[in-house]
């Protein structure tokens, strides 16, 4: 149960068994902050899965992002007002994405935080709350 821009930082990766295959170098992550394999610009898509018993609260997905090894991170969010009185529980996911330029594989971070007016329960199975980072072009100066 989390509120609170909460760090998500139990992260697996996904396995041959689902069907994907890492193409390139690993990224790392240390404490929920991930370090890029290769400099590049990169697609980053979050998903945040949550359920929630009280239908009257907000949730955030944040994609932060940092140059300085992540002494500050700038927050890139999206969110979902619940309002829905029809149930008594509530499930529901934000999807967030977000382009990012990696020009230093040292210093350029980034990490995940999900947000809730009220605590909700998220849900962390590979269909439910994932990220998946492509690079799609060489680094742009």
């Amino acid at each position: 149960t989390i509120s609170s821009k909460t760090l998500l930082d139990d992260w697996t990766e996904i396995s041959d068994a689902h069907g994907f295959k890492r193409i390139g170098g690993a990224f790392t992550v240390s404490s929920g902050v991930f370090t890029f394999p290769k400099t590049g610009v990169y697609k980053i898509n979050l998903n945040c899965a949550f359920n929630k018993a009280d239908p009257s609260t907000y949730v955030g997905c944040f994609i932060n992002f940092s140059s300085n090894s992540g002494s500050n991170f700038d927050s890139f969010y999206a969110y979902q007002d619940l309002n829905d009185s029809s149930s008594t529980t509530v499930y529901a996911s934000v999807k967030n994405i977000r382009y990012v330029n990696i020009t230093n594989t040292s210093t350029h971070k980034v990490e995940f935080r999900f947000e809730s007016a009220t605590a909700v329960d998220i849900r962390g199975s590979f269909a439910d709350t994932h990220a998946f980072f492509q690079r799609i072009a060489p680094p742009q100066s």
